[in-house]
């Protein structure tokens, strides 16, 4: 959290170089607010980082400031992933099937994405909704 903080803190000349309207672009810095002529908007901005595995291949996308951020999202990469291979194996444990099943097709391949939100402080919060919801109910 502190590293992120310190990220989205930093001088504007320093954060633009990652700012993009493409979402394609990796690593990307995007806002939310200020597309469109609703009469509440989105009010947030965005860090999105795309990883592949936990090796040396992806770490050329993180930033070099703040100084500490890479090694900081690198500690929590292995961490989440970690965790995330303890829960497939339990649920492939429940399932009855092999105990790698999920973590092996749902972990090994493919890009994982991280998104930081950041919430700046809005000079009129009755006009905002801070994030959309993300399910459909």
């Amino acid at each position: 959290m502190e590293v992120t903080k310190q990220f989205f803190d930093m001088p504007m000349e320093d954060k633009v170089v990652y700012y993009s309207k493409d979402f394609k672009k990796v690593p990307r810095l995007c806002t939310s607010h200020g597309y469109n002529n609703q009469e509440r908007q989105l009010w947030r901005d965005c860090l999105r980082l795309v990883y592949y595995g936990l090796g040396d291949e992806f770490m050329h996308l993180y930033h070099q400031k703040p100084t500490t951020f890479r090694d900081i999202i690198v500690k929590f990469v292995a961490e989440v992933e970690g965790l995330a291979t303890g829960i497939l194996k339990l649920i492939s444990q429940g399932l009855g099937l092999g105990e790698d099943y999920l973590s092996r097709s749902l972990l090994s391949e493919g890009a994982k994405r991280i998104n930081i939100n950041h919430y700046p402080p809005c000079p009129d919060p009755s006009l905002t909704l801070g994030i959309s919801q993300h399910t459909i109910q």
